[in-house]
């Protein structure tokens, strides 16, 4: 019963985009925010331990923020 009534409490929501041109009416940019790290996971195969996983998903957030911000990872390193 929750389930089925979920929609119709956010259905409001579904049509932000038509009111707010900077809210786009896809999620194309979360999907492509993710490619990288499932990109790395498939190559390396995964971290093996839960401090790999923090360290690979914070160096991750770190390198999507330069590029959307379009800033240069290694100089955005140096200065650290």
């Amino acid at each position: 019963r929750a389930f089925v009534k979920l929609p119709q409490e956010k259905s409001a929501q579904w049509w932000y985009f038509l009111d707010d041109p900077l809210v786009p009416p896809d999620n194309n940019r979360a999907e492509r925010n993710l490619r990288l790290a499932v990109t790395k996971r498939k190559v390396s195969g995964g971290s093996r331990s839960m401090d790999g996983l923090h360290n690979t998903a914070a160096l991750l957030t770190v390198i999507q923020t330069c590029k959307a911000q379009g800033k240069s990872v290694i100089d955005f390193s140096v200065k650290l």
